[in-house]
């Protein structure tokens, strides 16, 4: 539990100990004789969850994951290999992370966390890949996302390709950190925001988005294209969400 640099070296104490949490980790069940893999290049952080978008053969795979903790963000993994029928999770072992930013137009970015883009230097901090990767809410930092209230689960709509992603809440928010996409100081109800992109390709840097619903009572709520929340859909913080 006590994680300070207390030894001449690292392999003296445990200052490293909190790396090596916050890692996704892939269990094969085809494979009942297989080991867990720690699929390193999706980053380190709070993942609430990984969403992937439909696979195309001869197209790069494409998967999202949350941060869910206040003032965190939303994450994109695009393989550098084309998907093709048989794959297996190696191919989540090569490509690039990439951290959303909202704009308040309705556009969106996403910017990628690679050395040397987007201010992910040795200067700032980061020498290599495995500082972003070890260190990737600090990336995001660097890189200037937007910071969110409380990435929970994402889903795509299998029909549309559009994305939708939780917002659960964010008490802590005051008015002088309200944006576009998190509207609300002391938010304690949360929002689902959606995007989509151009031609439906989810490996792309830009997109569009809306609030699809900012929840609540029908007092303080809104839903896209209507005024509220009435009394037989009211609800509040979301959470889970899915697309069949």
């Amino acid at each position: 539990f006590n994680s300070a640099a207390t030894g001449a070296s690292a392999a003296e104490d445990y200052r490293n100990e909190p790396n090596t949490f916050g890692w996704m980790v892939e269990i094969d069940p085809f494979d009942p004789a297989s080991v867990p893999v720690k699929r390193t290049a999706l980053g380190r952080f709070a993942h609430e969850g990984v969403v992937f978008a439909p696979v195309t053969a001869g197209k790069p795979l494409v998967c999202y994951s949350g941060d869910d903790s206040r003032f965190e963000y939303i994450y994109k993994f695009v393989s550098a290999k084309p998907w093709a029928e048989g794959m297996r999770g190696e191919i989540l072992d090569q490509g690039t992370l990439y951290v959303a930013k909202f704009t308040e137009d309705g556009k969106g970015e996403w910017l990628a966390l690679a050395p040397g883009e987007n201010g992910l230097t040795p200067e700032n901090g980061f020498a290599d890949l495995a500082d972003i990767l070890v260190n990737t809410r600090l990336a995001a930092d660097q890189a200037g996302a937007t910071k969110m209230d409380r990435p929970e689960w994402g889903t795509v709509d299998v029909a549309t390709g559009e994305v939708y992603f939780t917002l659960t809440n964010n008490n802590r928010r005051t008015l002088q950190q309200v944006d576009a996409a998190n509207p609300r100081a002391e938010n304690h109800f949360g929002q689902i925001v959606r995007w989509a992109y151009a031609g439906g390709d989810h490996a792309a840097t830009t997109f569009d988005w809306e609030l699809f619903v900012i929840a609540g009572s029908p007092a303080n709520s809104a839903v896209l294209g209507k005024d509220a929340l009435g009394d037989t859909n009211t609800f509040a913080c979301p959470d889970g969400i899915w697309c069949d």
